[in-house]
């Protein structure tokens, strides 16, 4: 068949030639293209109240807007759209599905429409993606974002829905040599958002893509990623997948001669204080959430809600990657209600148990080592500033002057090294104790020094008396 060209200003009647010429099952509002080249002008909007399928040899030409209340099915044997400036806009209340045996390559893709939008054959997106209000059910198909522009996937509400199993439902987006902050707006098959945000920090080298997908584990918290052989917690002995996740999150790089660097951090479903560490998109990098009730580590031992753990997928290819909790803030108790009592004694001081009840948080940052930062408000009275080890046991000496002063006000603070990544606490509350010297020695009199001063005594006795003989006779 010829071309139909449909202009700016006859669009019209060239929809109506374009349905003489290539329509069956017109009543019902279905449109198929049997091997037309269709071109919609820029400023055209055409709108098909039910499905619209591609047939073999058809192609749009697509400047303008190509509005679809139901599904599109490419089956030309070509993407379905020249590269072109045009939109397609996925406008039905109801669910809609993009399939066909062809893949198809749109420019910009809107989701207008309350329906979802269900993936049923891999789909390219030459410019943006646009879930204005209605999410895309991958359904183990994979959508490729072909521009590195951090926009190129936006959401209004809109969820990307991943979900499988077989963690087939990816999507890929062809970031090449860009740096920026890349959001993926996936959620879960109930509605709840769970997205990723990769911020590439540094750009990788070649052509390359960011692959992305995440699914729910069954009860018993399988199957594995694809490729993974084993998952190990806390450095159990047996495999843990059981009893340690609910999610698995999958990012892997492809196409790059060098990977970009990435930090990678997600909302877990439910909330949990986890995110990813920084790293390299090489190979296939594949991490997990935890449960949100209690589980069991490697031990045996309960570990409390919204907790986190090291975690090593291991499998030929696949690199382990760290989930990290976000650091917890630790504390103690001082074990010293009325200070610390030296005297004049300048002998070391060795207080085990000092620091009490030290706690670096949850069981995630048990490799965590405690760190007490200890400041006087007088130092020059210590030989050996005071110190508090991560044992707890407090040590100091004092200054052979030091009998006297005033007692030193002693200022401790827990700090445990992990950082304050993600929103993390890595510093206790301040506590005080006081450090007291209020012995004076007393000088030591030699004997004549002892007989002058009882002389002095006797004397100020016989004076005394004298006056108060003189007053009783007067």
């Amino acid at each position: 068949m010829g071309t139909v060209m449909i202009s700016k200003y006859r669009h019209s009647l060239c929809w109506l030639l374009l349905l003489l010429l290539t329509v069956t099952g017109w009543a019902q509002s279905n449109v198929i293209n049997s091997g037309s080249s269709i071109s919609i002008a820029s400023g055209v909007n055409v709108s098909v109240a039910g499905n619209l399928t591609n047939g073999v040899g058809g192609l749009f030409d697509n400047a303008g807007t190509l509005s679809i209340d139901g599904d599109f099915t490419n089956n030309g044997g070509n993407p379905g759209f020249t590269v072109g400036t045009g939109t397609v806009d996925l406008s039905g209340a109801v669910a809609q599905t993009i399939g066909g045996n062809s893949i198809t390559g749109f420019n910009i893709l809107n989701f207008s429409g309350a329906g979802n939008k269900l993936l049923a054959a891999d789909t390219n997106v030459t410019d943006s993606l646009n879930l204005t209000s209605a999410s895309l059910i991958l359904q183990s198909n994979t959508v490729s974002i072909q521009s590195a522009d951090t926009a190129a996937i936006t959401t209004n509400g809109g969820l990307i829905v991943s979900e499988t199993s077989d963690a087939a439902g990816i999507v890929s987006w062809a970031i090449g040599t860009a740096t920026g902050i890349f959001n993926l707006p996936f959620g879960t098959s109930a509605g709840t958002p769970v997205p990723v945000v990769a911020n590439i920090n540094a750009p990788g080298i070649g052509a390359g893509s960011l692959n992305f997908a995440t699914y729910p584990t069954a009860t018993n918290n399988l199957p594995l990623p694809p490729g993974a052989t084993d998952l190990d917690i806390l450095d159990a002995v047996s495999d843990d997948a059981d009893v340690a996740v609910n999610r698995f999150w999958l990012a892997n790089s492809a196409g790059f001669g060098t990977p970009p660097a990435y930090t990678l951090t997600l909302t877990p479903d439910p909330l949990n204080d986890l995110a990813f560490s920084e790293g390299n998109l090489d190979g296939n990098l594949t991490g997990v959430q935890f449960a949100a009730g209690d589980w069991l580590d490697g031990n045996g031992g309960a570990v409390p809600a919204g907790s986190s753990a090291d975690v090593v997928i291991t499998a030929a290819g696949i690199i382990p990657l760290a989930i990290t909790g976000i650091n917890d803030q630790p504390s103690f108790v001082l074990n010293a209600e009325e200070g610390v009592f030296v005297g004049d004694s300048t002998e070391a001081q060795t207080l085990p148990g000092f620091a009490i009840d030290i706690d670096l948080g949850a069981v995630d940052d048990i490799e965590q080592q405690a760190n007490f930062l200890v400041v006087v408000d007088n130092p020059a009275l210590f030989a050996v500033q005071p110190s508090i080890n991560s044992a707890g046991t407090l040590d100091f000496v004092a200054n052979s002057d030091a009998a006297g002063s005033n007692p030193v006000e002693v200022t401790v603070t827990l700090t445990d090294g992990g950082g304050t990544e993600f929103g993390g606490v890595d510093s206790s509350d301040e506590q005080t104790f006081f450090i007291l010297f209020d012995v004076i020695e007393v000088p030591t009199l030699s004997p004549v020094g002892l007989g002058i001063l009882l002389l002095l005594v006797l004397a100020l006795t016989v004076v005394t008396s004298t006056g108060r003989f003189k007053a009783q006779h007067n």
